[in-house]
C-alpha cells in the first residue's frame, strides 16, 4: 500500500473501517489507496460490492497461506503496532498456538469472502511481490505507472516478518 501511495502520489488509508473517524475519507477523497479487510467492511454495515464499486482500481492482495496470515495478525495484536519488523521463533509459535488457530478460522472466512467476490481488478500475493516479483510488473501495468521510483519499498528487506529494516529509510529506485 505504501508503495502504491508513493508511486501514484495518493493519500493512503490503512484499515479505515477499523477507525470510525476515517471511514468518510474512503468515500470523500478522489485519489486514495485503501487497504482493509472485507469482513471489517461488512461488520461496519457496508455492502462490500458497493464499497468496491467506488474505486476505479481494485487489487486483492493476500498471503497464499491462511496460517501465515493468522500468525501475522496474532503478532500484530500482541505487539499493538504495525509496520515494524519482527522475528518468529518456535517458542513464540508454540506459546500462541491457540490464538493462531482462532485467527486461522477468522482468516478462512475472509478468504471465502474473497473467493466468492466478483470484481473488476487483479489478484496479487505476498509471494508474487516479495519472492518471485512477478506481481510487481502486474501492478505497474495495472496501475499505469510509467516510471516506478519507489520499488525499494517492495524489497524483501522491508518485509515485516523476518525483514531487515521494515519501512524506515525509504529511497527511490528505478525498475531494472
Amino acid at each position: 500500500m505504501a508503495w502504491m501511495g508513493h508511486e501514484l502520489r495518493y493519500k493512503t488509508l490503512h484499515e479505515p473501517f477499523s477507525n470510525v473517524e476515517l471511514i468518510d475519507d474512503v468515500f470523500n477523497f478522489e485519489d486514495v489507496v485503501v487497504k482493509d479487510f472485507p469482513n471489517t467492511i461488512l461488520k461496519c454495515g457496508y455492502d462490500l460490492k458497493e464499497v468496491i464499486s467506488k474505486f476505479d482500481k481494485v487489487i486483492c492482495h493476500r498471503r497464499e497461506s491462511v496460517r501465515d496470515t493468522a500468525i501475522s495478525m496474532v503478532q500484530l495484536m500482541e505487539a499493538q503496532q504495525s509496520h515494524h519488523t519482527y522475528k518468529m521463533s518456535d517458542n513464540w509459535l508454540d506459546d500462541n498456538r491457540n490464538q493462531i488457530e482462532e485467527k486461522i478460522n477468522e482468516i478462512s472466512e475472509i478468504y471465502s469472502i474473497l473467493e466468492e467476490l466478483k470484481f473488476d481488478g487483479i489478484n496479487t500475493t505476498y509471494d508474487g511481490v516479495y519472492n518471485t516479483k512477478e506481481d510487481i510488473k502486474k501492478l505497474i501495468e495495472y496501475l499505469g505507472i510509467r516510471e516506478p521510483a519507489w520499488l525499494d519499498i517492495l524489497d524483501n528487506k522491508r518485509r515485516l516478518r523476518n525483514g531487515e529494516i521494515g519501512m524506515v529509510k525509504l529511497r527511490t529506485t528505478r525498475l531494472i
